[in-house]
């Protein structure tokens, strides 16, 4: 994680009385408190000075926050390390009352906003997040920092599609926080791939079963993941100005998914013209039986990105959406959508 300690400037603004002085001749202390006849200089201070005040202490509590992260990471035993994240968590709610006091000074500060959003990511408050990262960004709609960490929040809320979008809206203008959000979604996508602990209450409908939705989502992931094991992630589609849209989906619901299944997703290549479409067929099926839950076949045209108009498929498309011969070869035997 990134961290830029970027400080705002204050100035102070003071109002000096008149002090008498009064020299005490010969020997012995001063008694505690002001001597009769002073007055201490008065500070005003602007609502800009408090709110520039209020964000540089937030960021140095951030700094704070992600050094005892990484504490927690090089710990030594999971005592230590929770211990150490505890800290963090103090640290990250400190802050964010911080950023809240200088938004209440400042509201036009769309750089305290933007930490709102950050610390409030960190804990786990995705919505507080991202409310805070609309507000940065309506402040200042080209605010790149805010765009890379609002993305790491649509990954938080498991919205891929959402953070894809932030991603290439960075890769165009700012490609060093482009990269950093794709680092994030292949530590996002490798947990998810690691993760055995079931379904989510999130993705549970009003019928206590998984909404159709995240079945679609799930199908976007597994063909996004395995474009990418061809070697066409989404930094080469950008880079090469094309990617496959999708211009037909057909599914069939097949058993319901409760919450703590565990699915599991796979994918293979149909039949392609070598210019511009292809077509993926996908099966879910349930860990705990092999019981199938969905299938589905998902057609693709190939589209240049900067455009959204239909466009050949580049050398590299060619070489790599190749369907597999023993798929080809039991085509005819595989079941119905």
């Amino acid at each position: 994680m990134r961290f830029y300690f970027k400080a705002i400037g204050v100035t102070l603004a003071l109002a000096v009385a008149p002090v008498a002085m009064s020299v005490a001749h010969g020997g012995g202390g001063m008694s505690g408190g002001s001597s009769a006849g002073s007055q201490m200089p008065k500070v005003s201070r602007s609502p800009d000075d408090v709110a520039k005040s209020a964000y540089n202490d937030g960021v140095k509590t951030i700094k704070k926050a992600q050094e005892s992260d990484e504490d927690a990471a090089k710990a030594a035993t999971p005592e230590k390390s929770a211990k150490a994240k505890e800290k963090a968590q103090k640290y990250y709610q400190k802050a964010l009352e911080q950023f809240i006091d200088a938004v209440g000074a400042q509201p036009a500060m769309y750089q305290a906003w933007n930490y709102m959003g950050f610390a409030n990511r960190h804990l786990g408050n995705y919505q507080d997040s991202l409310s805070a990262y609309a507000k940065a960004l309506e402040l200042n709609p080209n605010y790149p920092d805010a765009i890379e960490y609002r993305g790491e929040a649509y990954l938080g809320l498991n919205k891929i599609d959402d953070a894809k979008a932030a991603y290439m809206t960075l890769f165009q203008n700012s490609r060093p926080l482009a990269n950093e959000l794709m680092t994030a979604m292949h530590r996002w996508a490798d947990a998810r791939q690691k993760d055995s602990q079931g379904l989510a209450a999130a993705d549970i409908d009003a019928y206590d079963h998984v909404n159709n939705t995240v079945y679609m989502t799930w199908l976007d992931l597994t063909a996004w993941d395995h474009s990418a094991a061809l070697g066409l992630p989404l930094e080469r589609c950008l880079e090469l100005d094309r990617g496959m849209a999708v211009i037909r989906s057909v599914i069939a619901y097949l058993r319901p998914a409760v919450l703590g299944d565990v699915a599991r997703v796979g994918t293979w290549l149909l039949s392609a013209d070598g210019r511009l479409r292809v077509r993926r067929r996908f099966q879910i099926m349930r860990e705990s039986d092999g019981a199938t839950l969905a299938r589905a076949e998902v057609e693709y045209a190939c589209i240049e990105l900067s455009t959204g108009r239909p466009a050949r498929w580049p050398p590299e498309f060619k070489e790599r959406y190749v369907s597999i011969d023993a798929v080809m070869q039991k085509v005819g035997s595989l079941e119905p959508v």
